[in-house]
């Protein structure tokens, strides 16, 4: 059975709020770059989902 719980954290600054996206890094892929908040929740939710990496 796989746990129910996820760890994530978000450090937002100035910059990723006036371009309204996020800078993102995963242990399993690295540096992604900047992504739309929009595309962040989208790609998230879809990881939560279904097990799975950013």
């Amino acid at each position: 059975m796989k746990s129910l719980k996820t760890n994530r954290l978000a450090v937002i600054g100035d910059k990723d709020v006036e371009a309204n996206s996020l800078n993102i890094r995963t242990r399993a892929s690295g540096e992604l770059g900047a992504i739309s908040v929009d595309e962040v929740k989208q790609k998230l939710g879809d990881a939560i989902a279904t097990y799975s990496s950013f």
